[in-house]
C-alpha cells in the first residue's frame, strides 16, 4: 500500500496541473481488494478531506462525502472482477473516476452550484478523464509493480522446477 501511495504522490507532482487525474484512485482500488471495508472508507475519507482542504470551491466535507460514497459503491463492484488480473486496477480506477465525478456533480446540484451539462463536460469529465485515469493506472501502477523483482507469483510463489 505504501508503494501505491508513493507512486500516487510522484505522479501527482509530475503531471501538469491542467490535467486533473485521480492519481490516488489506484491506491483506493487496491485498498478495496486488500483491506476491510471500514479501512478502505477511512482512506477514502482522508483523501476526500485533503481535497476539501486544498479546494475552496465547495463546502468542507463535500468531496470527502462524495469520495466515501464512490468507494462504497466500488467496494460492492469488486466481486465482479478478479483481484489478480492486470486489467482489474485500470478498470476499477475508471469506474471510481466516473462515479466520483458523477457523485460530486449531484452534490453540486444539491448545494446550488451546478455545472452545466454541456457536450464538452460529458466528453472530458465523464469519458476522457476516466479513460486517462485508467491508462495512468495501467502504465503508472499496474505494469511497473507487476514486473518488480520478488513479486509473489500465482500458486503460492513457487515456480515450476525442471524434472
Amino acid at each position: 500500500m505504501l508503494v501505491y501511495l508513493a507512486l500516487a504522490l510522484a505522479w501527482w507532482t509530475l503531471l501538469p496541473s491542467w490535467l486533473p487525474l485521480m492519481t490516488i484512485a489506484p491506491l483506493l482500488v487496491t485498498a478495496c481488494y486488500r483491506k476491510p471495508l471500514i479501512d478502505t472508507l477511512y482512506i477514502a475519507a482522508a483523501h476526500g478531506t485533503l481535497l476539501d482542504l486544498l479546494s475552496a470551491e465547495l463546502p468542507l466535507g463535500t468531496q470527502a462525502t462524495a469520495m466515501v460514497l464512490s468507494v462504497l459503491l466500488l467496494y460492492q463492484c469488486k466481486q465482479f472482477l478478479f483481484a489478480d488480473s492486470l486489467s482489474t486496477v485500470p478498470i476499477m480506477t475508471a469506474i471510481l473516476s466516473l462515479t466520483s465525478t458523477s457523485t460530486l456533480l449531484l452534490f453540486r446540484y444539491a448545494i446550488g452550484t451546478p455545472i452545466p451539462l454541456t457536450g464538452a463536460f460529458v466528453v472530458t469529465d465523464l469519458l476522457l478523464l476516466p479513460f486517462l485515469d485508467a491508462l495512468l493506472a495501467l502504465v503508472g501502477f499496474t505494469l511497473p509493480l507487476h514486473f518488480l523483482p520478488g513479486r509473489r507469483r500465482a500458486g503460492g510463489g513457487q515456480q515450476a522446477r525442471p524434472v
